[in-house]
């Protein structure tokens, strides 16, 4: 009796812990999406407007006042790494951690 109470514990347990683990690690893809659209909106727009300026924006906020780019600023901080007008700035987006 006692052994069959400590396997369906066991079951039960396993079944909890593997619940816990996915749930997880599908928040993780989540986030990693999330990352993933932000930094695609801003290339989007920073090519947009190359196409229609002639040369890449100087920075972020440019590209907010001038082509409507909105993300969550309290979540995401953007690197924005220009070097040149015709030259692709580099680009990179990071979840805050207290965001």
């Amino acid at each position: 009796m006692i052994r069959k109470d400590a396997v369906k514990l066991f079951i039960f347990l396993t079944v909890i812990a593997a619940f816990y683990l996915i749930t997880m690690r599908m928040g993780s893809v989540q986030k990693r999406e999330e990352s993933a659209l932000v930094e695609e909106a801003v290339r989007s727009a920073t090519c947009v407007c190359y196409a229609v300026e002639g040369s890449y924006p100087p920075d972020i906020d440019y590209l907010k006042d001038n082509y409507h780019l909105m993300y969550n600023e309290k979540k995401y901080r953007i690197t924005y790494r220009a070097f040149a007008s015709n030259v692709m700035p580099d680009i990179y987006v990071v979840e805050r951690g207290d965001g």
